[in-house]
């Protein structure tokens, strides 16, 4: 489905999405900023109140203000849960759709999936002997966070757990998780896949 909705309305509905990953796990997601580390909850009011400040004829001249007419039709597109007051909106009061969520945005079940699929364990020859190299020693909960700020969409998900199923197949999978997601080796491994396959590797994300 495609839910039509710009860049500027995305970019609210990201930070959304994040701000519930932030509650549903009850640790801060946190946005790199040059003078440290910032919750992306706290970002998005101070966005907000920084906007109402300005005058409303300043206003049009940034693109990246959100409006009552944002969230009407977001409302609209069956983006944003209706019970919000459209016209006065509070943005803390804002949520999506199960149905908006569960299309787009890749979920809990998602990364339960890449991890039960991931390797626990490869073996190696250390100083001769056969050794058997444990790849899933890491904080399962930091993880999952890690996994939904790279894993955005879903389409991203299909992409990576194909790409991980063939690495399997391959014998390809030598490092540990958070560095498989973190260093995006993946994506390396999506372009030798589709070299392997004769296929071009898939560039393109969902349409919104």
């Amino acid at each position: 489905m495609e839910w039509k909705i710009t860049p500027k309305q995305f970019l609210l509905v990201y930070i959304l999405h994040l701000s519930e990953l932030e509650k549903a796990s009850g640790r801060s997601i946190y946005l790199e900023e040059s003078g440290g580390k910032k919750a992306i909850a706290s970002s998005l009011y101070e966005y907000v109140n920084f906007m109402r400040e300005i005058p409303k004829r300043e206003q049009k001249l940034i693109h990246g203000n959100w409006t009552s007419g944002d969230v009407q039709y977001l409302i609209m597109r069956g983006v944003l849960d209706s019970s919000v007051d459209a016209e006065n909106p509070d943005f803390d009061q804002l949520d999506l759709t199960d149905k908006f969520r569960s299309s787009l945005f890749a979920l809990e079940d998602e990364f339960e999936e890449f991890w039960n699929l991931y390797p626990a364990h490869i073996y190696t020859i250390k100083d001769g002997q056969n050794t058997r190299l444990p790849l899933k020693i890491v904080d399962k909960d930091s993880l999952e966070i890690d996994y939904m700020r790279k894993i955005v969409t879903n389409n991203q998900h299909f992409r990576l757990i194909r790409v991980l199923k063939w690495a399997k197949d391959k014998k390809l999978v030598n490092m540990r998780i958070d560095r498989f997601l973190k260093s995006e080796y993946w994506v390396d491994l999506e372009k030798e896949m589709a070299q392997d396959n004769g296929d071009k590797p898939e560039l393109s994300e969902v349409v919104i």
